[in-house]
């Protein structure tokens, strides 16, 4: 009992008892504040990453039950692909790293627990939204762990405690926990980068050198099949491998020592990436398949609106326009410098981390590490902004925050340490005042009233999607199919395969020659856009025109409000569910005897 005593007071059992506790102290406060803020899943990005990882667990490989008619069109001229009610159709536009892990968890998973999670949504909630949540906070919590190794390594365990509580009080961080959007799987492949870089500036002067090379390149490799902007992390990391190597070379060539090292990087990167570049190339003749337009478009831009371009029933790709091609990168850098920078990171920390680039540490890798760290953050915040459409951007402030975090608390040890101050209370008074200062966003989220569901509505409404559903199913033919304009919300929530809204309404008698579309779900994530008001031009929103000469869906629109479904319209039936959420129906889907 007394060695047990000892061991608990003054041994390793002391280290543990605090880390188990600060680890239940987290778990705790992440369980509550996910029940106070949490909203569910917030665009239709994110739900497509979501509804791919059901099909990969389901063994369907890399298909999606969302139809866009760009996709339907490139996949039937390019590779002889027909519709059929048993054919699948490959996803063209997200990158696979983020629905693997889902799907791997999906795949885990007991049966029943599966069939749990994925069971009828509530009126306030959706468990699947909270599966979707829970892989989210693993991350977090992953990446306080790793955040606190590294700081430890760099700064001491002081440091670390500190690095991981700014990253815990952070409101920035618990953002990108809730939006589930991918961004804690950046962050944990981008601190795992830092690892590995670090470890290889520890084995310079060693052979294992060549292995950590290589897996920073495989680690980058990652992030680009995470996010294909994150794969801009090649470039700094690549060539800080190269230069470090070069400089610590014991060989009298040190050139040939930093060019092998180049080569063993590129070499992890290609490693993972081509094997899902070739198969993007053989299905669309580009290495990023259809999301290689994201550099074209544009959200918010009515002439480049990525939803416009994926909903044409065209495999015309959309043309890079240099000027706005500028607009928006200039755009998101401004946006990143003026809000993601300090989110993040917080305001003291990132003031922190850029005083520190005046400062010397006493240890040369920290140093070049810290430029490294500034290097990453250069590259994805310059660059980033104009590879991403910023429809559902991933900001580097936000995913590469912890970098500020840790070079900014070993900066204010450095500052605490040479200031003279020799009462160690005095020094937990600033630690915890820093502290505070980090923590006032999210206290101020904790005093606001919580949230009175958690699915992000308008537009998505759980329970009435699963309903339009399994309506179609009891009563429609069995070759009828859905259509919207949140066709990832509806196959989400609904779990079913739907069609894209097209953008053209001509488009949408094409559509008909695929497949016959029984329903047609309208929310506002079409009808409260801005430009809404231009779809009703005097022609189109005139009832006896035929709208399937035209581009615009005026006429729809216009009927839709004042009650009367234009004639040339198949979908005759509407159903007015909530503001700006309707339901189009066509009667000749009905089976004999079904109730309309």
């Amino acid at each position: 009992m007394q060695k047990f005593i000892h061991w608990l007071e003054e041994g390793r059992g002391d280290t543990l008892l605090r880390i188990s506790t600060a680890a239940l102290f987290i778990i705790l406060c992440s369980f509550y504040l996910s029940g106070l803020r949490f909203v569910g899943p917030a665009n239709e990005k994110v739900l497509e990453r979501a509804v791919l990882a059901q099909n990969l667990a389901d063994g369907n490989g890399f298909t999606t039950p969302v139809w866009h008619p760009q996709a339907v069109r490139v996949m039937e001229d390019r590779n002889d692909w027909r519709y059929g009610s048993d054919v699948l159709l490959p996803d063209l536009y997200t990158a696979p790293a983020y629905p693997v892990v889902l799907a791997f968890v999906l795949k885990t998973m007991p049966d029943k627990f599966r069939a749990w999670v994925e069971s009828e949504p509530f009126r306030t909630y959706y468990m699947a939204d909270f599966f979707l949540l829970g892989v989210s906070l693993f991350f977090f919590w992953v990446n306080i762990a790793l955040i606190a190794v590294i700081t430890k390594s760099l700064f001491g365990a002081r440091a670390a405690w500190l690095a991981a509580a700014g990253y815990l009080l952070s409101a920035g961080i618990w953002e990108g926990v809730f939006s589930v959007n991918g961004g804690l799987l950046l962050t944990f492949l981008a601190l795992l980068l830092l690892f590995v870089v670090l470890r290889f500036e520890q084995a310079l002067m060693g052979p294992r050198r060549w292995m950590w090379a290589v897996l920073a390149g495989l680690v980058s490799g990652a992030l680009f099949l995470t996010d294909y902007p994150a794969g801009l992390t090649i470039l700094p990391t690549a060539i800080y491998v190269a230069l470090r190597a070069w400089m610590k070379s014991p060989n009298k060539q040190p050139w040939t020592t930093g060019i092998l090292s180049l080569a063993l990087t590129s070499t992890g990167f290609l490693a993972v990436t081509l094997p899902w570049l070739w198969r993007n190339y053989e299905l669309t003749g580009h290495p990023l398949a259809l999301a290689g337009q994201e550099i074209a478009w544009r959200a918010g831009d009515p002439t480049a609106e990525p939803a416009n371009f994926r909903n044409d029933l065209s495999s015309e790709t959309a043309s890079v326009n240099f000027r706005k091609l500028v607009n928006k990168g200039l755009d998101g850098m401004g946006s990143g410098l003026r809000t993601e920078l300090w989110q993040g990171g917080g305001l003291l920390f990132v003031g922190f981390f850029l005083a520190s680039l005046f400062y010397q540490f006493r240890r040369g890798s920290t140093n070049a590490l810290r430029w490294y760290a500034l290097a990453l953050i250069a590259f994805q915040g310059i660059g980033g902004p104009f590879l991403d459409s910023g429809e559902a951007p991933l900001h580097a402030g936000i995913w590469l925050a912890p970098l500020f975090l840790i070079f900014g608390t070993g900066f204010f040890f450095v500052l605490l340490e040479s200031s003279g101050e020799h009462s160690i209370w005095k020094k937990r008074v600033w630690i915890a005042a820093v502290l505070i200062l980090q923590a006032l966003p999210v206290v101020h989220w904790v005093l606001q009233p919580g949230v009175r569901g958690h699915y992000s509505f308008p537009p998505y409404a759980p329970t009435v999607f699963r309903a339009i559903k399994l309506n179609m199913a009891d009563k429609f033919y069995p070759d009828y199919g859905l259509m919207s304009d949140a066709p990832a919300g509806l196959a989400w929530y609904g779990r079913t395969t739907v069609w894209g809204q097209p953008t053209q309404m001509r488009d949408f008698a094409a559509v008909l020659e695929h497949q016959p579309i029984g329903a047609l779900l309208l929310t506002p994530h079409r009808l409260d856009q801005p430009f809404y008001t231009e779809l009703l031009n005097s022609d189109s929103a005139n009832p006896n025109h035929d709208a399937t000469k035209s581009y615009g869906w005026g006429a729809l629109y216009y009927g839709l409000a004042v009650g009367r479904v234009p004639a040339f319209f198949p979908l005759q039936k509407p159903v007015k569910i909530w503001e700006n959420i309707y339901v189009c129906l066509d009667p000749l889907a009905y089976q004999p005897g079904a109730i309309r």
